[in-house]
């Protein structure tokens, strides 16, 4: 049986623990846009439904988030098999994501290197796993699938691409030269953006989160 190297935030590689990246960010990071689609979405619970207790309303709100983590865990698995999918077998309720990624593979045609990397970095202390990295126009990106109704690309996941960026050089010798995030929708719609996060503001954060981390101790 294989042992997850990532566990409860943090990863376990060799005799080394890392914080994932994620972690780092969701410590540090105020999500506004993340509190504002809670409230939204708790409210709108609660006006259909005038009758559903305080208890309820939260209960409903915690199934939608789970179909939201379903939904983008789905579609990047469909992501690791790209171009190769059989759309028949797509499931009725992800076929419009699934479309704007076929749409934008259509159009800018990456070069595949690799998908789903697990990488690190000793020098600044953390670990994370890259989506994918792959070709466009000769050139590597490191590339980020992010599934929303309305094609939002948020601050953070420049940083977190960012990172990656970072550990790919250092734990695999992969020489990142951009760094994008490509948002699919329901309708079948796509925007894409090159980020422009910078090892600096990444250095500051991580400094941060060692703080939070040596203070609650």
């Amino acid at each position: 049986m294989k042992t997850e190297r990532k566990r409860n935030g943090w990863y376990y590689i060799g005799n080394k623990v890392y914080p994932s990246i994620t972690k780092i960010l969701q410590e540090t990071l105020a999500k506004n846009n993340l509190l504002y689609w809670y409230a939204r979405e708790a409210t709108r619970i609660a006006l259909a439904n005038p009758e559903l207790n305080e208890k309820e309303v939260m209960a409903t709100l915690d199934l939608k988030v789970r179909d939201s983590q379903n939904r983008g865990k789905y579609v990047h698995s469909v992501a690791e098999e790209m171009p190769n999918i059989d759309t028949a077998k797509i499931r009725e309720e992800y076929k419009g994501y699934v479309a704007a990624l076929q749409g934008w593979w259509a159009v800018h045609k990456p070069e595949v290197i690799g998908r789903e990397i697990e990488v690190w970095s000793d020098r600044l202390g953390f670990a994370c796993r890259v989506d994918f990295v792959c070709k466009l126009q000769g050139e590597i990106w490191n590339i980020d699938f992010k599934t929303n109704d309305k094609c939002q690309i948020y601050n953070e996941v420049g940083l977190q691409l960012c990172a990656g960026k970072i550990a790919l050089a250092e734990s695999k010798d992969i020489k990142v030269e951009h760094t994008g995030a490509v948002a699919l929708s329901t309708t079948g719609e796509y925007a894409f953006k090159e980020t422009k996060d910078t090892e600096e503001e990444l250095i500051h954060l991580i400094g941060l989160f060692n703080w939070i981390q040596k203070k609650e101790r």
